[in-house]
């Protein structure tokens, strides 16, 4: 039968999590952020505006290099 794969969360084409839209549960469920992270995304897209860029993530101040490595493929911002 083969390997047992994990079914996927997202498809393909819409993979990515939108920084502007996505709720704390679906910024919580990405490698390199943790809830306090999550806050800190939600709360910076209220306070100074939606992301134009994900690299926004790390000029913001939210989150350090290591952890926008891991996550920088699976977010996205118009």
């Amino acid at each position: 039968e083969g390997a047992i794969r994990p079914l996927p969360t997202r498809s393909p084409t819409s993979g990515r999590v939108n920084l502007n839209t996505a709720t704390l549960a679906q910024l919580i469920e990405l490698p390199g952020i943790a809830e306090l992270t999550a806050q800190r995304i939600i709360e910076s897209r209220q306070r100074v505006g939606p992301f134009q860029r994900v690299e926004e993530l790390r000029e913001r101040g939210i989150m350090n290099a290591q952890n926008f490595e891991l996550v920088k493929d699976r977010v996205t911002a118009p």
